[in-house]
């Protein structure tokens, strides 16, 4: 008797589980994952936000572009979003953040960013980029080889990304977010960073499809893109450059027909007058479509926010992350 109860009890467990994890239907009035991640299956369920999509901007800000003009430069960025109500993700170096650091009137300046709304993130140039920044948990040794193969030359090794991380930490000790160029290597991202846009995958249609850096199609993001690497889970979303007039009008359509999921798009702070010039021309287009800076958000804003489902790339690539 006991063993039939026992049974009994077990197939209405299933009974009721299977009914737990049913798929929704459309119509429903749920929008499930799969829905989600495809919002021309049922709009009904996952109507798409009226006017221009939840975005986020970035500001890089270069290891080899620090000078006072620079630094101007970025403040007058800054006091343009503001006018906006737009929020930006400033991306600092460990040359942004040393400068910065040693001023307690920059590091004033940095708290106030902060209490406007605007996110403070790092930003790495790996031993792959055209301008290594001279941290990387490469061996020297193999780091000189690599940047002999690149470049024909190795620039100073300035130490480890434990290293790397401290200098940001002068001006943030929570940072957590940035881009840190791993899209030759995970190697290159430090175990500090969780939220980044530099992972070398697309966020829209077939999950681990490795992007070409410089296509305006970075703006989208119907996804966030997660994965474990050194046993730590990484979040990535991805951005647009607006850094001449052909990207910037590009990603500028992708932000004016886009109507489902979120929008990225970066810029650099630097004494380039036409990319200064665009960043001011795009927030301009930003506030005509969005007047009162309802959709701007910060890069860990979309990804806490729950507003996108994530797809893991691991099932597709393992530990290496392809």
């Amino acid at each position: 008797m006991q063993k039939k109860i026992i049974f009994l009890a077990a197939i209405l467990a299933i009974v009721l589980l299977s009914g737990c994890t049913e798929p929704s239907r459309c119509g429903d009035g749920i929008c499930d994952e799969n829905e989600q991640l495809n919002p021309e299956l049922c709009p009904q369920d996952c109507p798409a936000e009226a006017g221009i999509q939840p975005y986020y901007i970035a500001i890089h800000c270069e290891p080899a572009g620090l000078n006072q003009a620079n630094y101007q430069i970025l403040k007058d960025y800054i006091e343009s979003a503001n006018a906006y109500n737009i929020k930006l993700t400033l991306m600092f170096s460990d040359t942004w953040a040393s400068y910065i650091a040693a001023s307690p009137q920059r590091m004033a300046e940095l708290r106030e960013w902060e209490r406007q709304g605007h996110e403070i993130a790092g930003h790495h140039h790996s031993i792959y980029h055209g301008y290594w920044d001279g941290y990387t948990n490469y061996t020297w040794e193999e780091a000189r080889a690599k940047r002999i193969e690149i470049r024909g030359r190795a620039e100073p090794y300035l130490g480890t990304l434990d290293d790397f991380m401290e200098k940001l930490k002068q001006i943030n000790s929570g940072m957590n977010s940035g881009c840190m160029n791993e899209e030759d290597t995970m190697k290159a991202i430090p175990n500090e960073i969780i939220y980044d846009t530099c992972s070398g995958f697309y966020n829209f249609g077939e999950p681990a499809r490795k992007y070409y850096a410089g296509d305006p199609e970075l703006a989208r993001n119907e996804y966030v893109t997660t994965g474990i690497v050194n046993g730590i889970e990484r979040k990535w979303l991805t951005h647009g450059q607006i850094t001449s007039v052909e990207k910037q009008q590009a990603v500028k359509e992708i932000f004016e027909t886009a109507n489902s999921g979120t929008l990225g798009a970066v810029v650099h702070a630097s004494g380039n007058s036409s990319q200064n010039l665009l960043l001011l021309d795009f927030l301009d287009f930003l506030h005509e479509k969005d007047p009162q800076g309802e959709k701007s958000m910060t890069l860990t804003e979309i990804i806490e926010s729950g507003k996108l489902p994530e797809q893991n790339i691991g099932r597709f690539c393992g530990e290496s992350l392809c």
